[in-house]
C-alpha cells in the first residue's frame, strides 16, 4: 500500500445511520460524495467548510458538510482502495458514483456534480522534464528586492491570511445570533450519535489543573439556597457550610438532614432543626 499513490475515498453521513448496499459496496452510514486523489486531499472538503464560506464549487457539498458540524458531528471519511496509478483511481471512482448515484440526478444520495473520472493532473514524466527545463535560468521578478510592497499592501495580505475577514460583528449582530440559537432542542437521537462519536476521545483537560476555575472565571454560578424548620419558622440559608460553623453544627449532618436520608443528630442544639417539604 506504500507504493500505492493514489486513493478513491467516500464521505459517509454519521446523522444517518443505517445499511446502505449498492452493488459490492456496503455502508454503515450514508455516502453523500466520492471523490479520489493522493495525499491529504481527502482531508481538504473538510477544512473548507470548517475555515471557509465557498462562492464558487460544490455549494451541494459544502453545505452537507456545514450542515453537519452545525450539528456537533463530523463527516466520516473511509479510504475505498489504494492505487498504482490516476487512471486507476479515476475509473473506481466513476464506477462507484454510477452504482451509488448522484442526488442532482435523482439517481442516489451523491452531491458529486460530475460522473467523475476527471480532474487530477498527472503529467509524464517527459512533460514534467519539459516544464522543468522551460523555467530554468528565469529570474524571480523579485530577486534581490526588500520591501517591495507597501505597507498597505501587506496590511492587506496580513489581513486576508487570518481567521475571519472584513468587519467584526457589532453588538447588535452578535446578539442576533445568540437569540437565533436559544431555545434550541437537541434531539435524543442527535445526543446519542453525539455520545457514540465522543468515546474513546482523550478529554482536551485530561492531566490539568485548576482549568475548571479558570474556565468559570467571571461567571455567575448561583449557588443552592438551603431550607430548614426551625422552632416552627422557614429558614433559608444561602451559606450552609458558614452558618454551620458560626452556630456550631456538623455540616455533613445538615445535608444529611436536608436529604431526608435519616438523621442521627437529632438530640442537643439539632432538635430545634426539621427538614423543610
Amino acid at each position: 500500500m506504500k507504493n500505492k499513490t493514489f486513493y478513491v475515498y467516500v464521505y459517509l453521513d454519521p446523522r444517518k445511520l443505517g445499511k446502505y448496499l449498492y452493488g459490492d459496496y456496503f455502508f454503515n452510514y450514508e455516502p453523500f460524495y466520492m471523490g479520489k486523489g493522493k495525499n491529504d486531499r481527502k482531508y481538504d472538503h473538510l477544512k473548507e467548510a470548517k475555515n471557509k464560506s465557498i462562492t464558487k464549487g460544490n455549494k451541494h457539498k459544502f453545505y452537507k458538510i456545514k450542515q453537519i458540524l452545525n450539528d456537533g458531528l463530523e463527516p466520516i471519511i473511509n479510504v475505498i482502495d489504494y492505487f498504482n496509478s490516476a487512471k486507476e483511481a479515476l475509473d473506481i471512482e466513476k464506477s462507484m458514483i454510477s452504482i451509488i448515484g448522484r442526488r442532482d440526478l435523482k439517481q442516489g444520495p451523491l452531491v458529486n456534480l460530475t460522473d467523475g473520472g476527471r480532474g487530477m493532473l498527472n503529467f509524464s514524466e517527459d512533460v514534467k522534464r519539459k516544464i522543468s527545463n522551460s523555467l530554468k535560468g528565469n529570474i524571480p521578478w523579485n530577486k534581490g528586492l526588500k520591501g517591495c510592497y507597501k505597507k498597505e499592501t501587506r496590511i492587506k495580505i496580513s489581513n486576508s491570511l487570518r481567521g475571519r475577514k472584513g468587519k467584526p460583528l457589532t453588538c447588535e449582530q452578535k446578539q442576533i445570533i445568540s437569540q437565533c440559537h436559544k431555545g434550541k432542542i437537541v434531539s435524543w437521537e442527535t445526543r446519542r450519535k453525539l455520545s457514540i462519536s465522543g468515546k474513546g476521545r482523550v478529554p482536551w483537560n485530561k492531566g490539568k489543573k485548576n482549568v475548571q476555575i479558570a474556565w468559570n472565571k467571571g461567571l455567575h454560578i448561583p449557588r443552592k439556597i438551603y431550607k430548614f424548620i426551625k422552632n416552627g419558622e422557614v429558614l433559608e440559608i444561602k451559606d450552609l457550610k458558614t452558618y454551620c460553623k458560626i452556630n456550631g453544627l456538623v455540616y455533613a449532618s445538615m445535608i444529611v438532614l436536608n436529604n431526608g436520608k435519616g438523621f442521627y443528630g437529632k438530640k442537643g442544639r439539632y432538635k430545634s432543626y426539621e427538614r423543610f417539604l
